[in-house]
């Protein structure tokens, strides 16, 4: 069955010039026939803006890329060998037309007026380098479980400024707040298509902590941050995944999502490069007690002692120290 927004032309038929797309949503999917559909009927969903929207099939063993292609003109559906979420998302904006490019995983999903939030806050302060925003939590079954912004000290704040207007914008002083309580996600972030392609992407070999890498190395070079206060989206909490199936690994990996970018952060504004030592500080903490649980009293020193050496203050101090103590 061809799916709702499919346009097949007949024969003979010239398909219409499209206007170029304000926005370009790159849905990286594997092994996602069962979720897929949702996903890009919630993008085609929003209304008042022309948003092309891109799936790359990252070597799916199912009917991902059949479901796709069924879209017809709707949908730019390309087909890749598997390369890991990372490449996919690369391959997607490498090959899209929007100014700006925004993401979406296979099996979450777009709210109405996710788009045009974004759209509505550009207009308004047109000079923000990226978007980062508000979403719900839910479970398999699409129930509501918590909103990102209130698990965050700083979401909360925001919230609080915005009052009855959901779109506050942060100045460069205030990034390094971002990096440390970060609340967006991958749905609820978007750049422009230059910033992205200058910044080489998602780093290939990063499972975990690919938003929050890429967010500091956008930050760096986006002057201002627009946040869109109000829920844009769903992402669905479930048993899958690196993070939940090996939480000793993923936290091992969200260090060294944080540390590679130790090297260029001293050329990073003062706030942000403030943010990001003590978000990794705070990763090896995390690390270090997940390794003390299993014992590895050793292993465990070693992974808080960088953050010593590297600045060698109280609270480093005190993290070594604690460890130290088991």
């Amino acid at each position: 069955m061809i799916p709702k927004r499919a346009q097949r032309l007949t024969r003979g038929e010239v398909q219409p010039v499209r206007p170029r797309p304000a926005l370009s949503v790159v849905i990286a999917a594997f092994n996602a026939e069962a979720t897929l559909r949702r996903a890009v009927e919630s993008v085609l969903d929003q209304q008042g803006d022309t948003v092309e929207i891109i799936v790359v099939d990252d070597g799916s063993e199912d009917a991902t890329g059949t479901i796709a292609e069924d879209y017809g003109p709707a949908v730019k559906c390309i087909r890749q060998r598997n390369g890991g979420v990372a490449s996919a998302r690369n391959r997607g904006v490498a090959e899209a037309e929007g100014d700006w490019v925004a993401f979406l995983d296979a099996d979450d999903w777009y709210y109405p007026g996710r788009v045009e939030h974004q759209r509505i806050l550009l207009d308004r302060v047109g000079d923000v380098g990226l978007c980062v925003g508000n979403y719900h939590y839910v479970d398999p079954d699409g129930r509501r479980i918590r909103e990102s912004m209130r698990e965050s000290v700083l979401g909360r704040a925001l919230l609080g400024e915005c009052a009855d207007d959901p779109y506050v914008v942060l100045a460069e002083d205030r990034m390094g707040e971002l990096v440390l309580d970060y609340f967006g996600h991958t749905l609820s972030f978007s750049l422009p298509r230059d910033t992205f392609l200058k910044l080489g992407g998602y780093t290939p070999g990063i499972r975990v902590g690919e938003d929050l890498n890429l967010l500091i190395r956008a930050c760096a070079v986006a002057g201002r941050v627009g946040v869109l206060c109000r829920p844009l989206g769903a992402y669905v909490v479930h048993g899958q995944g690196l993070v939940r199936s090996d939480d000793l690994r993923a936290q091992q990996e969200t260090v060294r999502a944080l540390d590679c970018l130790i090297p260029q952060s001293r050329h990073m504004p003062e706030s942000l490069r403030s943010g990001l030592k003590r978000r990794l500080r705070g990763a090896r903490y995390d690390l270090a007690s997940r390794l003390l649980q299993e014992g590895e009293r050793g292993r465990a020193l070693a992974a808080v002692a960088p953050s010593f050496l590297a600045d060698p203050g109280w609270g480093a101090l005190r993290d070594l120290i604690s460890v130290a103590r088991g």
